[in-house]
C-alpha cells in the first residue's frame, strides 16, 4: 500500500473472525449483506476439499472495514490465482477503501506468487462501481451469458419481509404453482429431510437430471460436509444471535398408502355426485345444482385418472423419491443450491412441494430473503426460461449482476492467462 494508506493493514485472519465481520457487514445500496459462500461454514466446507482458503480483513485503527474469503487455485497447471466468490465485502461506493482494499490485497497475494485475483461482486449494475472498480486497476470481464467458472450473473429473488404468515406466503405464489402444490398434496407425495447416511438417495436424483440437463454438480462428499458444516453450532457470541442451517429435502411417494388416500377422496366425490343427482331428481336449484355436478364429474374422472397412475407406478417399490433438493440458511437468508427431478415423476410436482416445504421451513425460522440462486433462461442465453418460470411461479423478481473483474498481480503471466480465457 501507498504511504498515505499506511494507516490501513491486512490481515488473514481466524475464520470465526471472518464470519463475525460478514454478519457485521452492512452493505451500501445496490449490494447484498454477506451470503453463505463468504461465511465460515462454507470456508471449512472447501477446506475440507482441499482447498486453499485466505480469509482476509481490511483494518484501520483496528476497525474492521472491507474483507473477502479468497481461495488460491490453480490456472493453466502452472499458475496460481486467488478468487472471491460472491465478494468481496466492501463499500464499491467508497472509491479510497475500495482503492485501499486492492492494494492491500495485491500486495498480500504477489508474497503468495498468485498472478492474478479474480471477484464476483454481489451487487446489481451500477455504473458507480464499474468505474470504481476500473479506476482501482480491475478489469470487467464483461457482461456475459451462460456459466463461467461456475458462475451465472443472475440471481431470482423474493422478499420475505412483509410474508408474515401461512397465508401470506400462499399468496405470494402464482394460482398454477399453488395448483401444483395442492396436487402434489392429493396425490401423496410427501416431503423429508435426510441425512448424511442417506445422501445417496439425493446424490442419485441429482446425478440422472445432470445426465438428461447436461450440468456438472459436485461429488457427494461436497453435499455431507454442507450439511455437517453449516448445522454445526455456532460458537461467538455474534454467530449465536444468527441462525444458520442446511438441509437436504426429498419428495417421495408410497403407491400404496397414495391409493387409498385417493380412494377415500373418490368415496367422497361420488357421495357428493350421488347427492347432487338426488337433489336435481327432487327439482331443488337444478341449474346450480348440475353446474356444480359437470365440474364434480372432472374431478372424478382426474381422481380415476391419478388411482390409475399410482397403480402403474407400484411395482417400483413401496417407497419411490421423485425429487430432491438442497438448502443453506445464513444471515437471514435461505438459498436454493442444487436440485433433482426423476423425468418420469414430473406429474407428481414433487419438487414444487419441495419448494413449498423449504419457504414454509424459512418462514418459522424467520429469513427476510429467499434466494433462488443462479437462475438460468433467454435472458442468460439458455434455450428456453423452464428454469425461470418454475421460479416465478412462487414469486419473486430476477437481478442481473456485474459478472466478473480480475487484476493483474503479473503483468506478464496474467495477460497470458487473459488470453488463455478469452478477454
Amino acid at each position: 500500500m501507498s504511504k498515505k494508506n499506511s494507516g490501513y493493514s491486512l490481515k488473514k485472519v481466524e475464520l470465526d473472525t471472518f464470519n463475525d465481520f460478514g454478519l457485521r457487514f452492512e452493505a451500501p445500496e445496490y449490494m447484498w449483506d454477506a451470503n453463505f459462500i463468504q461465511s465460515k461454514a462454507m470456508a471449512k466446507t472447501s477446506m475440507s476439499r482441499g482447498y486453499d482458503v485466505h480469509p482476509l480483513i481490511l483494518y484501520k485503527n483496528d476497525i474492521p472495514l472491507a474483507g473477502g474469503l479468497f481461495y488460491i487455485l490453480p490456472a493453466m497447471k502452472i499458475f496460481r490465482v486467488a478468487r472471491c466468490f460472491h465478494g468481496p465485502l466492501v463499500d464499491l461506493s467508497n472509491y479510497e477503501l475500495l482503492k485501499c482494499f486492492t492494494e492491500a490485497i495485491v500486495e498480500y497475494f504477489k508474497k503468495e506468487k498468485v498472478i492474478s485475483i479474480q471477484i464476483q461482486p454481489d451487487s446489481l449494475i451500477v455504473d458507480e462501481y464499474i468505474s470504481n472498480l476500473k479506476a482501482c486497476g480491475y478489469k470487467h470481464e464483461g457482461f456475459y451469458q451462460g456459466y463461467r467458472h461456475g458462475y451465472v450473473r443472475y440471481y431470482f429473488l423474493k422478499d420475505f419481509s412483509e410474508i408474515n404468515s401461512e397465508e401470506d406466503l400462499w399468496k405470494s405464489y402464482e394460482q398454477k404453482t399453488r395448483n401444483l402444490v395442492k396436487k402434489a398434496i392429493k396425490l401423496g407425495v410427501k416431503c423429508e429431510e435426510i441425512d448424511e447416511k442417506d445422501i445417496d438417495i439425493f446424490y442419485n436424483i441429482l446425478e440422472s437430471t445432470a445426465e438428461r440437463r447436461g450440468f456438472e454438480f459436485q461429488g457427494e462428499d461436497y453435499f455431507k460436509n454442507i450439511l455437517k458444516c453449516f448445522k454445526e453450532k455456532p460458537e461467538s457470541a455474534l454467530e449465536s444471535n444468527q441462525f444458520q442451517d442446511a438441509m437436504i429435502v426429498v419428495a417421495y411417494i408410497e403407491p400404496e398408502q397414495s391409493i387409498k388416500l385417493l380412494e377415500s377422496q373418490r368415496e367422497k366425490l361420488l357421495a357428493k355426485e350421488h347427492e347432487l343427482e338426488r337433489n336435481i331428481a327432487l327439482g331443488k336449484k337444478i341449474k346450480k345444482n348440475r353446474n356444480q355436478l359437470n365440474s364434480l364429474k372432472f374431478e372424478i374422472n382426474a381422481c380415476e385418472k391419478n388411482i390409475d397412475m399410482i397403480h402403474d407406478l407400484a411395482h417400483l417399490g413401496k417407497r419411490i423419491y421423485i425429487s430432491g433438493a438442497t438448502f443453506v440458511t445464513f444471515n437471514n437468508e435461505m438459498v436454493y443450491l442444487f436440485s433433482g427431478s426423476d423425468a418420469q415423476f414430473f406429474g407428481l410436482s414433487g419438487s414444487q412441494l419441495i419448494q413449498h416445504y423449504a419457504q414454509s421451513k424459512g418462514l418459522k425460522q424467520g429469513i427476510t430473503r429467499y434466494n433462488y440462486f443462479m437462475t438460468e433462461g433467454t435472458h442468460s442465453g439458455a434455450n428456453d426460461d423452464g428454469i425461470l418460470n418454475f421460479k416465478k411461479g412462487f414469486g419473486g423478481y430476477l437481478v442481473e449482476l456485474p459478472g466478473e473483474f480480475h487484476i493483474n498481480i503479473n503483468k506478464f503471466f496474467g495477460k497470458i492467462l487473459e488470453m488463455r480465457n478469452g478477454f
